[in-house]
């Protein structure tokens, strides 16, 4: 009744009065820093009601109340039937709901047996509720006596009385000691691991620093390898540098152009085709490539012009100069929404004049192989790669992340990089130089394009490109200016005709990023050594913003750098070079190129220098050399002080080797438009890094490398009819993004410590109650019952489940590796450290383990029987020392791995990657101290059973009110009498029977079945001892 009462109300109010957001607006920032900005909160979203939760609450409350009252009014008058007498086994529930029996006896079917707990298993019951095996009376339904709680006629002899003397007494104080202590020892396991238990890590210390160092440390290592096992974090060598104004970096850095530097990595044949087939139809045609052929087997060539035709033979094994790639794999109904027209004009029209044509266009549209035969297929025709070129008229996306594996091996990410691909069309400046077939498709469809209703395929009659040039349409469509200008009119002598200059990204060099990574590993150990070497790096500790310039053009005007643009018009001889190309597009005049760093970098380029003169160093700096002078003689001391002379020389012998593969190999080269003083003779001037020439200039030509390295520029070449560039591009600055805290995940360990709280509570609840009986009853209770208080209480009180989830919370922590984030010495260098564990919260967190052998004890003994109380206290101890002095001996060691492995959400528009994993727990060490408790449970059993064979069956009390633990636990010997077990009111309330002795009437209740009894106490016998007068018969 108050279940549909209750029901309806809440349906009512629910659906009359629904529950409606509000919103409401309020600006308030502050400012973060002048360099970051304002950080501003705007308004509020209310989608829950605190006062509709207590409505509800209410109606619950009344509903019972209510209901409660009107079934007692309307029975008020009425007999009620009268119930029969309930068994010890049956629930409270199923007296109150189920079909009740006769008078004296209760029927239950198999079903009705399981739902009240018990399990039906041939010739016996297995009661859940007290974990105890109860012989059936008859073989088809199950039979269940009302409980008879008085005195039985019983023969007065059987037993031997046993006294029960003062010093027992004494024994029973001594218990209220030791239930003080099992209660402080659970409150300190949850104080000592309260740190460790902030996160579902188990990672003590864990906080938002650790999160932006560790983010920041995968970030710059995945620059430097995609993969690397067995690192130590707590090496020095991987520490970062605080600022130079002394603060922890608290932001994450970002490589600006990652996602491009990973794109060919990345690019495999399985990833691009998973790609193509979910890919948007519309954004296919903008992917950056050149197409070469219409099929793989090259029957149908496309290139715009002869020669450009003639170098695609260098790339023959590249998938992305063939538009059969994306025939067969983009969903020919996603490609015909924006295109129908458009391929149909230049590509289908002419395929389908041959039979050869359509019916290879008939099978690649209706293609369905998997994604491994496809990439099969496509090794029949020798393609091992897709490679797309460079350009900026889109920006790549990429979002990555790392995990974090705690000891069960649950993995959880954070996010390093989140970038969304994105259009730039208004600041691009590459699409004069190539553009992407989307570029001609929209021409070929268009009525005002010159090669309107042309066809892309070389052998048509109607070749687009037979009667005009790709820089017609150029011009035609806006992308160059007529007449072109001096600067682009230089790079087309260079180069040759503009729409046919191919621009290839390349990858930065296995050699030169493992260069950077000794340099800078070598340095962070050696700053990180002593204090000494600290307060002086801090006095010549500083960031920087330098334009060098070679000595070749010291007799020139410098007037643009980028060849996407045109040439400034600012001439000033002594300048630095102007700014470079660049991702981010634009053309911006006047605007100076410029290295910024700091010492460390600094420090970084001079150490692979032979010798050093500060003084020529300085004199390329343009800008201003004044500064750079006592810059450079700072840090040349500082490194002649204190690095070690043999790693110097192994660094510059690394350092050649590197220098002369990216002069002669990769050929890196900065251009300039040039014009010399007095004259009007310009030039597009290039000159390499590492010339020979310009010695004095190598130590800029370092810093510009490790640009490379670090992400914030790339090396691209550009490659026309005529010659080929490879030029490094315009610097860009790192993206600093907040960490987020709400990705550390807290809920499992909240939860677990509540639940550990809950339980504390619990059992100290229940102890409090234990001393009350004790003291009411002057300590004349069974004092060895008590040492059975955490194994009895918490099974019985709390529960096998949740008792596991706490002994799962010491497993957690006693598989948990330690690392601490530090600043230590002149607060130079932060790195990791790992202090072993405390030996006292080992053995405190070893002492939480055993809570499981007390599940495998109770789980186990239907069947151990007579032998559970000895094996399970020999279990108990040998599983504390064993996991406290393994905890001790051998810590448990963390794993960090860099693994990239990425896929294509969106070919060359979108990446997705995961890093790598730093395992904080082991997973190994998890299972095996489950295997240790397991072990040590089954060898203490084995053990007791080969050494008595023949146990006997102590007596023990069997009565249906004891829960298992305490029939095997429990010490009955002192409690006989005259044939009756009895049992003190102190273990009573272990084993979940709370008593009240009124006159002479016995009231229990059994939180087990959640039922009440009474007893009806005879009158007090001669001679009956002391500790009996006040004790529970146990009478059924």
């Amino acid at each position: 009744m108050s279940s549909l009462v209750a029901f309806a109300a809440s349906f009512i109010l629910s659906h009359t009065v629904p529950l409606k957001s509000q919103a409401s607006t309020l600006r308030n920032c502050s400012i973060t820093s002048f360099r970051h900005g304002v950080e501003c909160t705007s308004g509020a979203v209310d989608i829950g009601s605190t006062s509709r939760i207590e409505i509800f609450l209410g109606i619950q409350i009344a509903s019972l109340v209510g209901s409660y009252i009107a079934v007692r009014a309307y029975w008020y008058k009425s007999r009620m039937e009268a119930a029969p007498a309930s068994n010890l086994l049956i629930p409270a529930a199923v007296d109150s709901y189920f079909v009740k029996g006769t008078e004296t006896m209760w029927q239950l079917d198999s079903v009705a047996c399981v739902l009240a707990g018990m399990l039906p298993l041939k010739k016996i019951l297995l009661d859940l509720k007290i974990w105890t095996v109860v012989r059936r009376r008859e073989r088809s339904g199950h039979s269940f006596l009302g409980a008879q709680l008085s005195h039985k006629a019983v023969d007065a002899t059987r037993g031997v009385p046993i006294l029960y003397s003062n010093r027992h007494a004494w024994f029973g104080g001594f218990s209220l000691l030791y239930m003080a202590s099992s209660i402080g020892s659970s409150y300190a396991f949850l104080e000592v691991t309260k740190s460790a238990m902030i996160n579902d890590f188990w990672w003590a210390s864990f906080d938002a620093n650790t999160q932006v160092y560790l983010s920041n440390w995968f970030n710059q290592n995945l620059l430097l390898t995609n993969f690397l096992k067995n690192i130590e974090l707590t090496d020095t060598a991987y520490g970062a540098l605080t600022t130079s104004t002394n603060s922890t970096v608290s932001t994450l850095k970002v490589a600006p152009l990652y996602a491009s530097s990973i794109q060919d990595e990345t690019n495999s044949l399985s990833n691009v085709i998973e790609s193509l087939r979910k890919m948007d139809g519309c954004k296919a045609p903008w992917i950056m490539t050149v197409y070469c052929y219409v099929d793989f087997n090259k029957r149908w060539e496309m290139a715009s012009s002869s020669k450009k035709q003639q170098r695609c033979n260098d790339d023959i094994n590249n998938g992305a100069i063939y538009l059969e790639s994306i025939l067969r794999n983009v969903a020919l109904q996603k490609l015909s929404v924006c295109w129908e027209t458009s391929l149909s004009i230049g590509i289908y029209s002419v395929l389908k004049t041959t039979i050869d044509g359509s019916n290879w266009l008939a099978q690649t549209q209706s293609q369905t192989s998997s994604i491994a035969d496809e990439v099969t297929y496509w090794s029949k025709f020798n393609i091992t790669r897709y490679t797309t070129q460079w350009q900026n008229y889109k920006s790549i996306g990429v979002i990555e992340s790392f995990s974090i594996q705690n000891s069960l091996g649950w993995k959880y990410p954070l996010t390093l990089k989140s970038s969304n691909g994105s259009y730039q069309f208004s600041a691009q400046t590459s699409l004069k130089m190539v553009s992407p077939l989307a570029g001609d498709l929209l021409l070929v469809a268009s009525n005002s394009s010159i090669i309107r209703g042309k066809s892309l395929i070389r052998d048509s009659p109607a070749f687009a490109y037979s009667n005009t040039t790709l820089e017609t349409l150029l011009i035609e469509v806006g992308y160059l200016s007529s007449p072109i200008g001096l600067g682009l009119s230089l790079v087309r002598d260079t180069f040759g005709p503009f729409g046919s200059i191919t621009m290839k990204r390349i990858s930065c060099p296995a050699s030169l990023r493992h260069l950077f990574q000794n340099i800078t590993q070598t340095l962070t150990r050696l700053l990180s050594s002593n204090s000494d070497i600290q307060t002086d790096f801090w006095q010549l500790y500083s960031t920087y913003i330098t334009g060098p310039r070679p000595k070749a053009w010291d007799s020139y005007f410098l007037l643009g750098g980028n060849p996407l643009c045109e040439i400034g018009s600012m001439k000033v001889l002594n300048s630095a070079p102007w700014v470079f190309f660049g991702a981010k597009g634009g053309c911006g005049f006047n605007l100076l190129e410029t290295l910024v760093g700091d010492s460390k970098l600094m420090v970084s380029g001079l150490v692979t220098l032979k010798s050093i003169n500060a003084t020529a160093i300085s004199q390329r700096e343009v800008q201003a050399p004044a500064g750079m002078l006592p810059a450079v003689t700072a840090a040349a001391a500082f490194l002649q002080k204190y690095f070690p002379p043999a790693a110097a020389k192994e660094l510059q012998v690394q350092s050649e080797s590197v220098k002369a593969y990216i002069r002669d190999q990769i050929q890196v080269e900065m251009m300039q438009y040039t014009v010399p003083d007095n004259s009007t003779d310009y030039t597009l001037s290039h000159i390499n890094y590492f010339d020979p020439g310009e010695s004095d200039f190598e130590f800029f030509a370092w810093l510009y490398m490790f640009d490379w390295v670090q992400g914030v520029r790339e090396v691209v070449t550009f490659q026309g009819d005529k010659n080929k560039l490879t030029l490094l591009s315009s610097s860009t600055n790192f993206i600093e993004m907040p960490g987020n805290p709400m990705e550390i995940p807290v809920n499992i360990s909240y939860y677990m410590r509540l639940l550990l709280q809950y339980i504390t509570w619990i059992m100290l609840c229940v102890a409090c109650i234990v001393c009350c009986y004790i003291l009411g009853l002057k300590a004349r209770i069974e004092a060895a019952n008590m040492t059975s208080f955490s194994r009895v209480t918490a099974l019985v009180w709390i529960g096998r489940p949740l008792i596991m989830l706490r002994a799962l919370s010491a497993v957690c922590l006693l598989a948990t590796s330690t690392l601490t984030l530090t600043r230590p010495l002149g607060g130079l260098v932060s790195y990791f450290i790992s202090l072993p564990q405390p030996w006292y919260i080992i053995i405190l967190t070893a002492g939480e383990l055993v809570w499981m052998v007390y599940i495998v004890n109770d789980v186990f003994s239907i069947f151990t029987k007579e032998y559970t109380q000895e094996y399970s206290l020999n279990s108990f101890i040998l599983v504390w020392l064993s996991s406290a002095i393994w905890g001790l001996a051998a810590p448990v060691s963390r794993s960090v791995e860099i693994n990239r492995e990425c896929s294509v959400d969106q070919v060359d528009f979108q990446l997705v990657c995961h890093a790598g994993v730093v395992a904080i727990g082991s997973l190994g060490r998890f299972y095996s101290l489950i295997a240790l408790v397991l072990g040590c449970s089954f060898g203490c059993y084995v053990f007791q059973r080969a050494f008595h064979p023949k146990r006997q069956s102590q007596l023990r009390p069997s009565s249906l009110f004891l829960y298992a633990a305490a029939k095997h636990q429990f010490r009955s010997s002192k409690w006989q009498h005259h044939g009756i077990q009895y049992l003190d009111k102190a273990s009573a309330v272990l084993t979940g029977i709370l008593s009240l002795e009124v006159g002479r009437t016995l009231y229990l209740f059994d939180i087990k079945t959640w039922r009440s009894y009474s007893i009806v106490l005879p009158n007090r016998i001669e001679g009956t001892p002391q500790h009996l007068i006040h004790a529970i018969p146990l009478l059924e």
